[in-house]
């Protein structure tokens, strides 16, 4: 809906990540300024259409073998939960946009590179995802 091509959320989320024992960071990530891309009033239209036919992995991966080596070859992760969340703990590399925030920073979110979002559970970045 909002211009991006490349974007899945993963599945199995914070609590997946550190339960698998993968590494935890506390530092604030800052992004970059990337262009965001124009919304096409045509794709909102069609979005009904497509999240009916979404091919299997298209949106979502849970694996985290596969996550991690998405991350290894230059994936962009994005934390969709609050602020304090994220203080809290997050994926390393992984920059902050609170999903309520998601619309006004796009210009944080590279559209040229793979982007993954997760939040805790998964529900935030199920909506992000297909937001972007």
């Amino acid at each position: 809906m909002l211009g991006y091509d490349n974007s899945r959320a993963y599945g199995a989320s914070f609590k997946g990540w550190s339960e698998a024992g993968e590494p935890v960071a506390t530092d604030q990530v800052v992004a970059e300024t990337f262009s965001a891309p124009e919304i096409e009033p045509e794709l909102v239209a069609a979005v009904d259409g497509f999240l009916s036919n979404i091919p299997e992995g298209y949106l979502a991966m849970g694996d985290i073998e596969k996550f991690n080596e998405a991350i290894a070859n230059g994936a962009f992760l994005v934390d969709v939960r609050e602020t304090s969340e994220y203080e809290e703990g997050h994926i390393p590399d992984a920059i902050n946009i609170p999903i309520r925030t998601l619309a006004q920073n796009l210009d944080q979110i590279p559209t040229d590179q793979p982007v993954f979002v997760y939040c805790k559970s998964g529900y935030r970045a199920a909506i992000s995802t297909a937001a972007l």
